[in-house]
């Protein structure tokens, strides 16, 4: 089930408001921190990674995909949840952007990170 928070910054952030995004995004993190739904703390993540990437801010975006698959992988099974943006492409060009060596490093860090660690880097990153 998608984070209706997530969605909504998502749709913001593809029309060009990140702001509005950022904002939406925000709440959605606070709210399923306390909520602990972990699917769609994932999304909310995954959406983070996606202002993070969109921000210039390529470790902390390939971090938050590394910690939203990690979560996935536990509840799923699956590095993606189907009907919610596929990351890969994503992925690929955070890849090409930072290089082999330091994305690999920033995605073990990413799976390194608590839960908690990770969703507040994530609101700090929406604050800015």
């Amino acid at each position: 089930m998608f984070c209706p928070w997530a969605a909504l910054s998502f749709l913001a952030l593809e029309a060009g408001d990140a702001e509005t995004a950022r904002t939406l995004l925000s709440e959605a993190l606070a709210i399923e921190r306390e909520g602990g739904h972990q699917p769609r703390l994932a999304n909310a993540l995954e959406m983070s990674a996606r202002l993070a990437a969109a921000d210039g801010q390529p470790a902390l975006a390939t971090r938050l995909y590394a910690r939203a698959a990690l979560l996935r992988e536990r509840v799923h099974g699956l590095t993606f949840e189907v009907g919610w943006p596929d990351p890969t492409p994503n992925l690929a060009d955070l890849r090409s952007r930072i290089g082999e060596e330091a994305f690999e490093r920033e995605w073990a860090r990413g799976r390194a990170t608590t839960l908690i660690e990770a969703i507040d880097e994530a609101i700090q990153s929406c604050a800015r």
